[in-house]
């Protein structure tokens, strides 16, 4: 009967621990910075809709109202021999924005930074300029299954060690397609990475981590390089 309500005890402090570290994570303040990504195929009919490809995650914000986002390329990539393909990027609260690309890290490094303009005042996730540690909790934000309500998952770092430096593994439970691209925050709403693929069945992500992110940005020659704005940098 001790051995039954120890149990019981251990049970309602694990539910407890752990509806505490949801509740935490729902008030991030930068979770609204995620976006909804959609390929607009006209293929000579302008009725045909948008189908949705993944998620990704604003970092920064220019003067005119220029926003820079961020997604996974093969979001991209995939859609690349479509010439009649439009991109577009749908902030939360925000109508369709057409996406410009600006810096592809190709199959190599599976990154695509993007803007886009709105006339909204949209939150901003900063990029935290090291990797996640060993198990650090997280939280995904993402439209899985080309849903139009972000939905979360949260996790932690369950492995640091990948033949990629640039990639860690994260326990997210029931991780499916269209979450690729959506933004892995902090605790305090930092961005920590960025997911590109997982697991259903073993409730695996695999992400690119935030340093990664941060060093490709600082050593990428383009246009915009110096207006980055990098957390701590």
């Amino acid at each position: 009967m001790a051995t039954a309500s120890r149990r019981l005890m251990f049970f309602a402090a694990f539910c407890a621990a752990f509806l505490c570290s949801a509740f935490a994570f729902s008030q991030t303040p930068n979770d609204d910075a995620v976006l909804r990504i959609t390929i607009h195929d006209t293929d000579g009919d302008p009725t045909n809709g948008d189908r949705g490809v993944g998620s990704g995650v604003i970092i920064d914000k220019f003067e005119g109202g220029v926003y820079l986002g961020l997604t996974c390329w093969h979001n991209w990539g995939d859609h690349a021999d479509l010439k009649t393909a439009i991109a577009y990027a749908q902030p939360v609260g925000d109508t369709k924005r057409r996406i410009t690309p600006l810096l592809s890290g190709g199959q190599e490094f599976d990154v695509v930074l993007f803007t886009f303009e709105s006339d909204k005042d949209l939150p901003v996730a900063r990029i935290r300029p090291y990797a996640p540690a060993a198990g650090e909790q997280l939280q995904l934000i993402g439209f899985p299954r080309a849903t139009y309500k972000a939905q979360r998952r949260v996790g932690v770092v369950s492995s640091i060690e990948h033949e990629d430096d640039r990639i860690l593994q994260v326990s997210f439970p029931n991780v499916q397609q269209g979450f690729s691209g959506g933004p892995v925050l902090t605790a305090d709403g930092e961005l920590a990475g960025i997911i590109f693929g997982g697991s259903f069945t073993n409730d695996s992500g695999m992400i690119t981590h935030s340093e990664a992110i941060a060093s490709e940005i600082a050593n990428t020659d383009y246009a915009v390089r110096n207006e980055i704005r990098l957390t701590g940098g």
